[in-house]
C-alpha cells in the first residue's frame, strides 16, 4: 500500500513518537540520498495524515507529527517470533484489554474490502439457507471440532483432530445423559 519511503517516515515517527517534518527530512535523506524533496516529504506525511496514521500538531515552524492512535491499533506483529519466545518472555502492551480502543476502530477497511465483505456475507447467508437442520447442524459440530482443535493447537495442546472430536462428542453425550 505503501512505498518504502513512506514507511520508513511511518516507522521513524512511531518509534521518535514526536517529531518536525525537518526531522523526518533529515532522515529520509540517509535511506534516499537522491530523491527527499521538502514538498515529497510534505506530500508523504499528508499522506499518512489523510490515512489517519500520523497525526499533526501546531503550525508553521512548530508543526510536529505524531503517530494517531489508530496507527498504533495496527501495528505489525510477528506472530511466528511472538510464540517462539517463552511465555515469560513475551512483552505485553497491557496488563487487560484497553476498552478505550473502541471508538478508533473505524475506516479499517475500504470502499472495495466493505463490497466484497457484503458479499460474501450474503453468500454465505444464502447457502446456509438452502441447508437442512441436519447438515447445519453437522457443519456447526464440525466447525466446532475444527476451532477448538485450533485454537488448543495454538495454546500448545498435544490433541491430534480425532482426539479433539471424541472429546467434544463425548462431553455433548454426557450432557444430554444428565
Amino acid at each position: 500500500m505503501y512505498n518504502r519511503r513512506q514507511e520508513l517516515i511511518l516507522g521513524y515517527v512511531k518509534a521518535q513518537e514526536k517529531v518536525s517534518r525537518k526531522e523526518v527530512e533529515t532522515y529520509i535523506s540517509r535511506a534516499f540520498p537522491e530523491k527527499n524533496s521538502r514538498i515529497t516529504i510534505l506530500r508523504d506525511l499528508e499522506l499518512l495524515i489523510a490515512d489517519g496514521l500520523v497525526a499533526r500538531t501546531g503550525k508553521a515552524r512548530g508543526t510536529t507529527y505524531h503517530p494517531s492512535s489508530r496507527s498504533v491499533l495496527l501495528d505489525t506483529l510477528d506472530v511466528n517470533a511472538y510464540f517462539d519466545q517463552d511465555q515469560d518472555q513475551r512483552i505485553l502492551r497491557s496488563e487487560s484489554f484497553n476498552f478505550d480502543i473502541w471508538p478508533h476502530l473505524t475506516g479499517l477497511l475500504t470502499e472495495a474490502e466493505k463490497v466484497e465483505l457484503d458479499a460474501l456475507n450474503q453468500q454465505y447467508r444464502e447457502g446456509r439457507a438452502s441447508m437442512t437442520p441436519t447438515v447445519l447442524q453437522k457443519e456447526l459440530e464440525r466447525l466446532t471440532i475444527e476451532f477448538s482443535w485450533k485454537s488448543s493447537k495454538i495454546e500448545g495442546n498435544t490433541y491430534a483432530l480425532l482426539d479433539t472430536e471424541q472429546l467434544i462428542k463425548n462431553h455433548a453425550y454426557g450432557a444430554h445423559q444428565n
